[in-house]
């Protein structure tokens, strides 16, 4: 199974290694699954077992869109070590947006660190934090957790700052929570 847009590999020197060994791995499998059309059909150069599964929500609860709401908090759900899901962009919108709704917070689900680089020029979450002078009450970045259900449940606005995306599951994920995207 593929979670990533197809190229994804392609788009990162550090990665080349993995498109090596991931072609590798294609000629022993039985089938490989892929969240997109597009990436199973691209796949289909080099094996035709692809096969595409979309994300199923397999969440137990479905909450409908909520009307009025007092909560202004935005969700961003991800992987932020990641430079692809641009968390440089998640800071500067919400800096943004304190500047019109003062009372709003941010919620970051998922991995991340503080102090390393999120881009070539060197700049951290810590330094953006200061750069754009977000105050810490305002942002809760959580970690990795098992249960991003309550996460959604507690959010008004879903944030989505990838720079691509094979299939943006948590898109729909949000939706399925009444989370506004």
């Amino acid at each position: 199974s593929n979670h990533e847009y197809y190229y994804y590999p392609y788009k990162i020197r550090a990665h080349y290694d993995t498109v090596q060994s991931r072609l590798e791995a294609f000629k022993n499998c039985d089938a490989i699954v892929w969240p997109t059309n597009f990436s199973a059909a691209l796949c289909g150069m080099f094996t035709d077992r692809n096969y595409v599964i979309g994300n199923p929500n397999t969440f137990s609860s479905k909450q409908s869109v909520p009307k009025e709401s007092s909560k202004k908090k935005i969700l961003c759900v991800g992987r932020f070590n990641d430079p692809i899901k641009r968390i440089d962009r998640v800071l500067d919108c919400f800096s943004r947006v304190l500047k019109l709704v003062p009372d709003a917070s941010l919620e970051v689900v998922g991995k991340f660190d503080y102090d390393a680089p999120i881009d070539k020029t060197g700049r951290t979450i810590r330094s953006m934090i200061g750069f754009y002078s977000i105050p810490l009450e305002k942002l809760n970045f959580v970690g990795e957790v098992n249960n991003v259900e309550e996460y959604f449940k507690g959010a008004r606005v879903f944030l989505l700052t990838s720079v691509s995306e094979g299939f943006g599951m948590v898109v729909n994920e949000a939706a399925s929570f009444g989370v506004l995207s």
